[in-house]
């Protein structure tokens, strides 16, 4: 029908135009509610949550993307309302499982707080301590240093899932905590809860891409006449964003294609951004108002790095302002957290010349402190060179080298 619209005025053309108008009136008010009755699942109280959203798009929605392209350009306001009834469908559907999710990981969070432990610091105990082998503490820190890395093998890779909150087994037999809280840092559920959003959110972006930008770009019209969901491969929502930095001009429709993905962007931000405020607030009570020692606050740096790339490599545009802006709050607390481990030193070394509170009591430092705190600066200053980066090197050291002189 698009087709002959632009032919010439021929007889023909002529004696079926009636017929053609009466199919095109008829398929803009058939195709609307039967595009609706497919994302009706996910919008039902008892089976939302239950519906497998990436089978919805792919097996169906995106088998009947044409249909969506044809109400577009014949009819953008009845487009609109397919558009809106998927967003609204799918935005309750995120918002309301990462709801869940984020409360049950903060409710495992909750269990235990994290203190800080300075390195100046040392307690009576501790200095009479005989250091003949690693603290478990010390192994604990080299342990946990692996949550920066998006691919752990083994069981401590693993997502965190909801229903583990409610899990006597998992729960009872650690709950004297310390393996349990070994086992499950807080590392590791900031990584499950970000390694759920970024899948998530590629995926979700990829199929708007998919579905709703192709109908918005002439880029995508040009793959109209030989459309199948085999077409567009599954990172297109990728390769079409890596296109929007190239040369202007370089490409017929590159303006197009770029409009499409803005329009792309947008409706991810409508489906996703209510799902990322629970994000945030999960992320908020890690940060403040007491945040992770120093070496796990970098870890979660470093693991947001890694997602920071794994979000440009797919294209997954929309979110990367979100994690840049995570990494963004986190530098100030980590340099705060040094500047204290700082202070301690500083304090210590007063101690041991004689000035302060102690050496007016006659309190020097004793040896077994000093072995402690050289093992503390030790570890330390090994997690940190390990989860550095060269591009960050200055951030993290030359304040600190500057301060020694």
């Amino acid at each position: 029908m698009t087709a002959m619209d632009t032919g010439a005025k021929i007889k023909a053309y002529q004696e079926t135009q009636q017929i053609i108008d009466g199919l095109r009136l008829r398929a803009l008010t058939q195709l609307p509610p039967f595009l609706l009755s497919l994302i009706r699942p996910l919008r039902s109280a008892s089976t939302g949550l239950s519906t497998n959203l990436a089978v919805l798009q792919t097996s169906l929605l995106l088998k009947y993307q044409p249909f969506y392209a044809f109400l577009f350009r014949q009819s953008p306001r009845l487009a609109k309302q397919v558009e809106r009834g998927y967003v609204n469908a799918a935005r309750a559907y995120y918002e309301t499982g990462m709801r869940r999710y984020a409360r049950a990981l903060g409710q495992i969070k909750a269990r235990t707080t994290e203190k800080s432990e300075m390195i100046g610091v040392v307690s009576s105990d501790a200095a009479q301590a005989v250091l003949n082998k690693t603290p478990p503490g010390v192994q604990q820190a080299y342990d946990r240093l692996r949550y920066a890395d998006l691919d752990i093998e083994g069981e401590s890779g693993a997502v965190v899932l909801a229903y583990m909150v409610d899990d006597k087994e998992f729960v009872s037999g650690l709950s004297t905590s310390e393996a349990y809280w070994q086992r499950v840092p807080v590392e590791a559920l900031f990584r499950s809860l970000m390694l759920v959003l970024v899948d998530n959110a590629s995926a979700e972006f990829t199929f708007i891409v998919r579905f709703f930008a192709r109908a918005s770009s002439t880029f995508s019209s040009r793959l109209d006449d030989t459309w199948s969901p085999a077409a567009i491969p599954p990172d297109a929502a990728s390769e079409a964003g890596r296109s929007q930095t190239g040369t202007p001009g370089a490409q017929p429709g590159a303006a197009e294609t770029n409009e499409g993905m803005k329009d792309a962007e947008r409706i991810w931000h409508e489906v996703f951004d209510s799902a990322l405020e629970y994000v945030s607030g999960f992320f908020n009570s890690v940060t403040t108002p007491s945040p992770p020692p120093a070496i796990p606050l970098l870890t979660l740096i470093r693991l947001n790095d890694r997602l920071i790339s794994i979000c440009d490599s797919r294209g997954t545009l929309p979110l990367l302002p979100f994690l840049q802006a995570q990494k963004m709050s986190m530098w100030p607390i980590y340099r705060r957290e040094m500047d204290q481990h700082v202070e301690s030193l500083k304090k210590l070394a007063d101690e041991a010349e004689g000035k302060g509170l102690a050496g007016f009591m006659g309190k020097g430092v004793k040896d077994g402190a000093v072995r402690q705190v050289a093992n503390r600066y030790a570890a330390l200053f090994s997690c940190v060179t390990a989860l550095s980066e060269e591009a960050e090197e200055t951030m993290i050291f030359s304040r600190y080298v500057i301060s020694s002189d």
